[in-house]
């Protein structure tokens, strides 16, 4: 098995490759933050006639939240249909901007594109706190704030009725790593 040859270079050296080589990625972390913000945009526009899902919800009244913190809320990854109607009976859509999206590009024969990201739900703690403080009690414990209790802590009763207080996760995109692409996928970009 052969060994690397050992590095001679002094202290200062070494410090200036690393210098240089920060650099250029902190540079490509840039360009590729730009280019990633170009490539969700044209995939957008090449499927801006898409179908999105829609649902109708009812979007209550409640003091200190607007509609779309409501929205953001308890349907991450949708927006109103109508932005005049946000109260009440309403159709929400799917946000184009949060679906996965992908691009064969055949010249190279790679797949680029963005994907899809939920986060963990979450218990929406102001509600429970007001609708049932008690339970809040219970299952928290102080810290330097309010901190949900051990789950092996809560008992199976407690468990039943905080259901309802959990809240979907964030929905954000993420950069997609470039891969090869399958026969099958270059043959449908042709």
């Amino acid at each position: 098995m052969a060994t690397e040859p050992e590095d001679t270079r002094s202290l200062q050296d070494v410090a200036t490759d690393f210098g240089i080589s920060y650099g250029a990625s902190k540079l490509a972390e840039k360009e590729l933050a730009a280019e990633k913000d170009v490539l969700y945009a044209r995939l957008d526009e090449r499927d801006a006639d898409e179908k999105l899902a829609h649902k109708t919800v009812n979007v209550p009244i409640i003091a200190n939240v607007t509609p779309d913190q409501w929205l953001e809320t308890y349907y991450p990854g949708w927006r109103f249909a109508n932005p005049e109607k946000v109260l009440g009976k309403v159709v929400i859509e799917e946000d184009p901007t949060l679906k996965k999206r992908t691009f064969v590009n055949p010249e190279d024969g790679m797949v680029y594109g963005r994907t899809r990201k939920e986060g963990n739900p979450r218990l929406d703690d102001e509600r429970l706190r007001a609708e049932d403080p008690e339970l809040w009690e219970r299952i928290t414990h102080e810290e330097t704030t309010r901190a949900l209790n051990d789950v092996e802590e809560i008992s199976k009763a407690d468990f039943a009725k905080m259901k309802k207080y959990f809240v979907p996760g964030k929905v954000t995109v993420a950069l997609m790593t470039p891969r090869k692409a399958k026969a099958d996928e270059l043959d449908e970009a042709d």
